[in-house]
């Protein structure tokens, strides 16, 4: 698709009217924006799964709200609709119907994904407010990279021993803590600190080395309103207090790499705007959870080379 071929597209899409009815029905306090709930909970009523709809809502914030007012446009909700329906090669001309009959059709969500949702909200939010802080944190990074229990904590959720915490690592350690303090499902623990990595990540690599991970463990004693020292002693703690069930480790260890993709790709995004390889869910099946694309492109048709309209 060319990019005289895309400029076409947005600009049809952005007067028709079936778009604008569409904004209005994500908009649900019709305050002429979409806040985050709003627009991860049309995203749910697509296709379906909170997590993966709590991601791609964090996704498209990190692209399109570049001036981070936790808002987008109907602009930016343009681009965000064509980039949903691009990624499931879906042509938004030929759905448009079809799509907004299902959206008033759709069910309210139930407790349990709204709690996913308020969960995701809430990390998404913390970490943007934290990345406010910038400069302001580089001098406790450097006091607390000389303090030796940081480099046991390091080592202890870098159990393969290479200098770098892998998101496999991360996720396996995270989700005893979550099991220690929170008792949240195993799915949050796999977005929350999906989101983790992508955040605190900042040489782009899916890992985190000691810079990166003294970064994270500074902000986060901070949201925790706790001593540094203390946080730091807990986050080991949680470590030995609990152990992660062999079934719970292979579903992680089986998500990894899809999750993964997924950083990847928004990093790519994030940067510079331009085409990456976004992740779809296809064939992505275990114990009970699955994502198929394939059911709208049966029941919508196709266009022909899905491109981002970032």
């Amino acid at each position: 698709m060319t990019s005289t071929t895309k400029k076409s597209i947005y600009a049809s899409a952005l007067s028709d009217e079936r778009m604008k009815e569409l904004f209005s029905i994500f908009d649900q306090d019709s305050d002429e924006t979409l806040d985050f709930v709003e627009v991860a909970t049309a995203i749910y009523k697509l296709q379906g799964d909170m997590d993966k709809s709590s991601f791609q809502a964090m996704h498209f914030f990190l692209v399109l709200d570049k001036d981070d007012r936790r808002r987008l446009d109907y602009e930016q909700f343009v681009r965000l609709l064509l980039n949903v329906f691009a990624g499931y090669g879906v042509n938004f001309f030929k759905a448009a119907e079809t799509l907004i009959e299902g959206m008033k059709k759709a069910d309210d969500i139930g407790l349990w994904d709204l709690s996913t949702l308020k969960i995701s909200e809430n990390v998404y939010n913390s970490h943007r407010d934290m990345a406010k802080d910038g400069e302001s944190d580089i001098f406790e990074v450097m006091n607390i990279l000389q303090y030796a229990k940081l480099h046991d904590l390091f080592n202890l959720y870098d159990t393969s021993g290479d200098g770098m915490i892998t998101l496999e690592e991360l996720l396996l350690a995270c989700r005893k803590f979550h099991k220690a303090t929170r008792g949240i499902d195993i799915y949050s623990t796999i977005n929350e600190t999906t989101t983790t990595m992508l955040f605190y990540d900042e040489d782009k690599n899916q890992k985190l080395d000691k810079n990166e991970f003294a970064l994270c463990v500074v902000r986060f004693a901070k949201v925790s309103y706790t001593d540094l020292p203390d946080m730091i002693d807990f986050l080991a703690n949680t470590i030995f207090l609990e152990e992660n069930s062999p079934e719970e480790e292979e579903y992680m260890k089986f998500v990894v790499d899809f999750e993964s993709k997924k950083i990847k790709s928004i990093q790519q995004l994030a940067e510079n705007g331009s085409k990456s390889d976004l992740p779809t869910a296809h064939g992505y099946v275990m114990k009970g959870k699955e994502y198929d694309g394939d059911i709208y492109r049966k029941n919508f048709g196709t266009i022909e080379s899905p491109e981002l309209f970032a």
